[in-house]
């Protein structure tokens, strides 16, 4: 490496670029996570192992955009929510909870949604892990932020509960 390289200004750059490679690849995993005729092959490509060291990602887009990301997975497919419970994603997710800023706490639920709307036994699996607590927290926190005093007393997010 030559000493220009080394500037710090340069190594700056070198980092800076780290992190749009990230959020490039994060958002475009989410895009392509819309079709459901794209799961099947994200899958076999093996999206969730490189999307779930992106959950707890220094950059907050990167990590809201993961979560999004991995959340429309499971909503087109049955088996990567499965594969979310027994993988420990969902369990990163609900550690990282309390952590996060509000953006993360909604794409976090849309998650928790997007698995245990499949069937019983996924909603139950998630609710073993603990995440009615969360969800509960989350929920008094969207109210804290949107309101003051009992103007919004006993509002919920709807858009959670579908």
């Amino acid at each position: 490496m030559s000493h220009s390289m080394s500037s710090p200004r340069n190594i700056q750059l070198v980092f800076e670029t780290y992190q749009k490679a990230r959020l490039v690849f994060v958002q475009t995993m989410a895009e392509l996570a819309t079709r459901s005729s794209n799961v099947k092959c994200l899958e076999s490509a093996g999206v969730l192992e490189l999307l779930k060291p992106l959950l707890s990602d220094a950059c907050s887009t990167i990590r809201q955009c993961a979560v999004v990301a991995i959340a429309k997975l499971a909503e087109h497919d049955l088996d990567i929510a499965r594969q979310l419970l027994n993988g420990g994603i969902i369990t990163i997710t609900l550690e990282n909870l309390n952590k996060y800023n509000v953006y993360y706490k909604r794409s976090a639920l849309y998650l928790l949604r997007a698995v245990a709307k499949h069937n019983e036994e996924l909603a139950s699996a998630i609710v073993r892990l603990g995440a009615l607590e969360h969800i509960v927290s989350c929920l008094e926190d969207f109210d804290t932020q949107r309101c003051t005093g009992d103007e919004c007393s006993g509002s919920r997010q709807s858009w959670f509960w579908g």
